[in-house]
């Protein structure tokens, strides 16, 4: 019969690499948190990016025009996004065209096809 006694004494805790807490000031603003890590037993890596939302910006860019009493403007600022321009003219409504309103904002936009927004198209 063997018998083997072992005393292990520990000195320290075992490497850990921690993910940074992303946002964790509030959660009105119009940007997204990704963070990792990884921790082997020699190296350990940890990171975090932030990621801007356009479209967050810009419905609060609206918002705060349509507070402040600037409806065209608040109007406007929606129609940059081609989903909300093609709702607009769908619905009769188009979009202001450089201070133009109603029919003569449509004559414009028409005459003016390479000035439609492109942004929210799907590809």
């Amino acid at each position: 019969m063997n018998v083997s006694k072992i005393d292990q004494t520990i000195h320290q805790p075992p490497p850990t690499a921690v993910a940074p807490a992303m946002m964790s000031v509030g959660t009105d603003l119009c940007v997204t948190g990704v963070s990792g890590a990884t921790q082997t037993q020699v190296l350990g890596i940890s990171f975090g990016v932030t990621m801007r939302d356009g479209n967050c910006e810009r419905l609060k860019l609206s918002k705060t025009l349509f507070d402040m009493g600037m409806k065209v403007a608040a109007v406007a600022t929606m129609c940059q996004d081609r989903r909300v321009f093609d709702a607009m003219m769908a619905a009769g409504t188009p979009c202001p065209y450089e201070g133009k309103i109603g029919e003569q904002a449509r004559e414009e936009w028409e005459a003016h096809p390479e000035k439609v927004p492109t942004i929210g198209l799907k590809d």
